[in-house]
């Protein structure tokens, strides 16, 4: 099962790809990229591009992560 989350973040990368979470007081390090895609987004409203990674990080939490726009987001929470 999986939340929608769509909740901003801090992500800082390493060439491009996500690598530290910090997500108010809670910081989570991702140890794999499971999955990413692009999606166009809501275009006919003018909403930008997103690129979506599904990750996992070394505390066990399945994320997917939400890059629009410059902005970083957890768009879902997988349990």
């Amino acid at each position: 099962m999986s939340r929608l989350v769509r909740r901003s973040i801090e992500v800082t990368t390493i060439d491009g790809l996500p690598h530290t979470i910090v997500d108010g007081d809670n910081t989570y390090t991702v140890t794999t990229i499971i999955d990413w895609w692009m999606e166009a987004g809501a275009w006919w409203e003018d909403e930008p591009p997103r690129t979506m990674y599904r990750v996992q990080t070394q505390e066990w939490f399945l994320f997917d992560l939400e890059f629009s726009g410059g902005q970083w987001s957890i768009y879902r929470v997988w349990d």
